[in-house]
C-alpha cells in the first residue's frame, strides 16, 4: 500500500534530543562540591574551608571534612559562651548561698589531699627458709594488703621492704608486669634492714693527692718541723650510699637512719609502745610460722641491740578473750590508724577483728581443728593459729603475738616447775 501523497515524510529526530536533560553528564558528576550550577543559590560566599580541603576525596568525604572544618573553627566560640554560662551559674549560686537558701560546699580536694606522717615502717622479710610456700604466698598478700592500706591513709608512712629473697622475690617477680615494681613511696630491699645504719663503703672515686713540692726558693738547711698531710678529695654522698636496686625508687640511694632511732615491734617484748613519732623507724617481722618459732622477732632484736616495744593492746583492750595475735597488715593498719586518730582504743578497735571480741571466736572456743579440720578436745588455750593441715579457716598469722605481764610471769613459773609439775597441775584441773 502505498503512502499518501498529500503527507510529507517526516523529519529525522536530532542528535542533541537523544539525551534526556535530567540526567547529567559524565563532566557534571565528577565536578567538585565547589563548581557552579545551573540552579540559582541563595548563599553566594565562597566557603572560607575549601582552600585547606585535601584533594581526591569524594563527595561525602568533602562533605564530612568541610562541617568537620566548620566544628573546629566554632570551637573557641562556644568555649567562651560556656566560660560565660560557668561565670553566670557561679554567681547565682553565691547569691544563694549569701541568702542562705542553699549550704557552702566542702573543698573535696582539701578533704582529700594527704599528708605524710614522716614515719618509716620496715617489713623484715629475712625469713624466707622459715616458712612453707603456703605461707609465703600468705606473707606476700599481706605485703600487699599493707600497701593498698597505705595509698588510702590521709596519712601514708613511708614503708620499705627489706630481705626480700628467695621464694618470696620469686614469687612478686613471677606477677604478670610485675606490678609490684610500681608501688608508689614503696622502697624494696634485697639486703636486710640492717643496712640502715651500716658505715657507707669508701667512694672508689676518691684519689689523693700528694702535697705540692716546696719552692726551691724558700727551702733552708734547717729541718721542716710540719709536715703537710696528703690532700684527699671528699666523696659525694650519693656515691658512698648503694643505689635502690628494685621498685619505684631504683637507682637512688638507700634510705639511712641511725641505729638508736629504730623500734622492733614485738609481742614478745615486755616494752609499751605509747606513741608513734615521726623521724622513728618500726621494724614489723615478716613471717607467718603457725606460732611454730617462739620469740624469734625478739630474740633477733636483742643481738642486735635494737629497742623493741609491744603495741598497748593488754591496756587499752584489757577485756579481749582471745589470744593477741595479729598478722602484719593487721599491726601496719593499727598503726596507720593510730597516727590518723591519735587514740589507740579507736585504732584498735577500728582494726581488731570482730570474732577476737568474742568468746565463741576461733580464738576463744576450746579445742583445735585437727587434720582433717574437726575440732579436737582437750586442747584448750590453744588459741589461734593453731589449726590442722586441712582446716581452711585458719588465717594466715604473722609472728607478732602480745602478751601481758602476767602471761610472762605464768611461762617463767612453767618453766621451772618441770614436766611433772605441769602434768600434775594439769590432772588437778
Amino acid at each position: 500500500m502505498s503512502a499518501h501523497p498529500s503527507l510529507p515524510p517526516a523529519a529525522p529526530a536530532p542528535a542533541e534530543a537523544a539525551a534526556p536533560a535530567s540526567i547529567p553528564s559524565a563532566e557534571t558528576e565528577a565536578a567538585p562540591i565547589a563548581s557552579t550550577s545551573s540552579a540559582p543559590s541563595h548563599n553566594t560566599a565562597p566557603n572560607p574551608f575549601l582552600a585547606d580541603m585535601p584533594a581526591g576525596l569524594s563527595k561525602n568525604a568533602q562533605k564530612r571534612w568541610l562541617k568537620q572544618a566548620a566544628f573546629d573553627a566554632a570551637k573557641p566560640a562556644r568555649r567562651a559562651k560556656e566560660r560565660a554560662m560557668k561565670k553566670e551559674k557561679a554567681a547565682e549560686k553565691r547569691k544563694l548561698i549569701e541568702l542562705g537558701v542553699l549550704e557552702k560546699p566542702t573543698n573535696k580536694k582539701a578533704k582529700g589531699r594527704k599528708e605524710p606522717f614522716k614515719a618509716r615502717v620496715v617489713v623484715d622479710c629475712a625469713f624466707d627458709d622459715k616458712m612453707t610456700e603456703k605461707e609465703v604466698k600468705s606473707m606476700a598478700a599481706q605485703l600487699a594488703f599493707c600497701y593498698s592500706s597505705n595509698r588510702a591513709s590521709s596519712r601514708p608512712l613511708d614503708l620499705l621492704i627489706s630481705g626480700l629473697s628467695g621464694r618470696m622475690k620469686e614469687k612478686f617477680e613471677s606477677t604478670p608486669n610485675k606490678p609490684h615494681e610500681a608501688w608508689k613511696g614503696v622502697e624494696w630491699w634485697e639486703e636486710g634492714y640492717e643496712e640502715l645504719w651500716a658505715e657507707p663503703t669508701p667512694s672508689s672515686s676518691a684519689e689523693t693527692i700528694p702535697p705540692p713540692p716546696a719552692d726551691a726558693s724558700t727551702t733552708t738547711d734547717a729541718p721542716s718541723t710540719t709536715e703537710a698531710p696528703p690532700t684527699t678529695t671528699a666523696a659525694t654522698p650519693s656515691s658512698t650510699v648503694p643505689p635502690v636496686s628494685l621498685g619505684f625508687f631504683a637507682g637512688q640511694p638507700r634510705s639511712r637512719v641511725p641505729k638508736s632511732s629504730i623500734i622492733y615491734l614485738t609481742g614478745d617484748s615486755p616494752n609499751v609502745l605509747t606513741t608513734i613519732e615521726e623521724d622513728k623507724t618500726y621494724i614489723l617481722g615478716g613471717i607467718v610460722d603457725r606460732n611454730r618459732y617462739k620469740k624469734l622477732c625478739f630474740d633477733k632484736a636483742e643481738a642486735q641491740g635494737i629497742t623493741h616495744a609491744q603495741l598497748p593492746i593488754g591496756q587499752f583492750m584489757p577485756d579481749m578473750p582471745t589470744r593477741k595475735v595479729l598478722t602484719v597488715n593487721q599491726v601496719y593498719d593499727i598503726l596507720l590508724q593510730y597516727v590518723e586518730t591519735k587514740d589507740w582504743t579507736s585504732a584498735l578497735q577500728a582494726v581488731m577483728p570482730t570474732r577476737k571480741m568474742e568468746h565463741g571466736g576461733p580464738g576463744g572456743r576450746k579445742g583445735r581443728r585437727g587434720k582433717d579440720g574437726e575440732v579436737v578436745e582437750g586442747a584448750e588455750g590453744e588459741g589461734e593459729g593453731e589449726s590442722g593441715e586441712d582446716g581452711e579457716e585458719v588465717e594466715g598469722k604473722a609472728v607478732y603475738e602480745v602478751k601481758s605481764g602476767d602471761e610472762m610471769e605464768v611461762e617463767a613459773e612453767k618453766g621451772e616447775m618441770g614436766v611433772e609439775a605441769e602434768v600434775a597441775s594439769k590432772s588437778e584441773a
